[in-house]
């Protein structure tokens, strides 16, 4: 097994992508943190489904206006597609072993559930039964975004291959660029271009772990500068693409 390691600030992580079968990827990852460290997942296409193991550490979720703290040490954290987890690690150590895929998953809305295995999850293909006895604690970053943030997004969403300008979002919108910026970040905690962008480069990693050019991925994913698809992957993952052609 071949692990990735990189440093973002003040944290070191140690990741590691295999694909599975065609529509399924597993994931395991260290991360070590040395100060307060803001998270951000934003999926794509896949949900993401991990069992987070916690040491000497904890997670606080943004959800809404308020954090939710985890004091559980070992949780499942799912997360479905095109949405947004944004949640503090404090200093320490955490673990966590997961699989992503873009099969249906467990829920439609982002949580943690304790009191189940992830091993039984699995094993069920995935069902969303498996969480009728569990603890589940919705982790969602905005339960009720404004329409205008919804509207975006859904826009985004469907057109991440297009070079549409915020200017244009917004014009479609009926609204100004400096409305939507603004209040697309009180609704999922990043801009509009901010969240366009790790989609298109999450969208990026699935493709290059599944064998894909690098060249022909910048294009699939939106870019049609090939510099500057290097320089925003770098800027988010701080690993160059070649890195995750595994």
């Amino acid at each position: 097994m071949r692990y990735l390691t990189f440093k973002k600030k003040d944290v070191i992580f140690k990741r590691n992508l295999k694909q599975i079968t065609t529509d399924l990827y597993s994931m395991v990852q260290a991360i070590e943190v040395k100060n307060e460290f803001l998270a951000t997942i934003i999926t794509t296409d896949n949900w993401i489904l991990t069992k987070v193991l916690l040491q000497n550490c904890h997670y606080q979720f943004y959800v809404d206006d308020s954090l939710v703290v985890v004091s559980d040490r070992e949780f499942l954290l799912f997360i479905p597609s095109f949405s947004v987890v944004q949640f503090l690690i404090s200093p320490g150590m955490s673990f966590t072993f997961g699989y992503s895929s873009p099969l249906p998953g467990l829920a439609s809305h982002p949580l943690v559930a304790t009191g189940v295995k992830l091993k039984a999850v699995v094993e069920s293909g995935f069902k969303p039964e498996l969480l009728k006895n569990a603890k589940v604690i919705s982790v969602t970053r905005c339960s009720k975004p404004s329409a205008l943030g919804l509207a975006a997004k859904k826009l985004i969403d469907s057109s991440l291959l297009a070079s549409i300008s915020l200017g244009m979002v917004a014009h479609r919108l009926n609204t100004s660029p400096e409305v939507l910026s603004r209040t697309f970040r009180r609704d999922f905690g990043l801009t509009p271009i901010e969240y366009r962008s790790r989609v298109r480069i999450n969208s990026a990693i699935n493709l290059l772990v599944n064998g894909a050019n690098i060249l022909e991925t910048a294009f699939d994913v939106g870019f049609n500068d090939l510099s500057r698809f290097y320089k925003q992957f770098q800027k988010i993952t701080a690993l160059s693409p070649g890195k995750y052609k595994l």
